[in-house]
């Protein structure tokens, strides 16, 4: 996006990422801000990425409980595979979900509460007006969680559930027996790569 800025000499100017910059999509909402009828170009309709739902995120958390200790030393390549293969086996079983919310409306409250006071320091350094202003549509929402450890699902969901949890763990301590997956580098750290730093993501990471 920024060569392509350069490409028609516009000047990048930084704009909040609201709810309704996620409803119109990133790329329409880009060529706009640079002065470009999106209307040109194909294709510029990108999907958002919606989150897991509760049934993925109740399995994966409950395989990573099992593992106890041995989760915590999870290399980047072991999540990325127990990852892949998360997705795959609840993509083929038709168990695939989205749309999860851990979140409650007093926690939100709480933390917008909490952060104001840098958030309306950034938005008016950025934007010239507080952060209220910028995120109207977003800030004061109502959450309401559908996380299974707080809203226990019924007794249908529950036994899927246990049988996904079952084979899940069968089939994440295969791939930790792969010796592949388990080399000893920086770049294999999974917590020096969600660090962020660059050095900590080094090009020599297979392809």
């Amino acid at each position: 996006m920024i060569a392509l800025a350069d490409a028609f000499s516009s000047k990048l100017i930084a704009e909040p990422f609201t709810e309704e910059t996620l409803t119109r999509g990133v790329v329409p909402e880009f060529l706009r801000a640079i002065d470009i009828n999106p209307l040109q170009f194909q294709d510029t309709k990108v999907r958002r990425n919606q989150a897991a739902g509760r049934f993925t995120i109740s399995v994966a958390r409950d395989v990573l409980r099992s593992l106890g200790s041995e989760g915590q030393g999870l290399t980047w390549l072991q999540a990325l595979r127990c990852g892949k293969k998360l997705t795959s086996y609840l993509d083929e079983k038709g168990l695939a979900d989205s749309g999860y919310c851990g979140l409650t409306t007093t926690l939100a409250r709480h933390i917008e509460t909490a952060w104001r006071p840098d958030n309306d320091a950034f938005a008016q350094e950025a934007w010239g007006k507080s952060w209220a202003e910028v995120f109207a549509v977003d800030v004061g929402r109502e959450f309401k969680p559908n996380d299974f450890e707080i809203c226990p699902p019924g007794w249908a969901v529950r036994r899927r559930l246990h049988c996904a949890v079952r084979e899940m763990k069968t089939m994440v301590q295969e791939l930790l027996l792969d010796p592949a997956l388990a080399i000893k580098a920086p770049w294999n750290d999974l917590r020096k790569r969600n660090s962020g730093f660059p050095e900590n993501q080094s090009s020599r990471q297979p392809k």
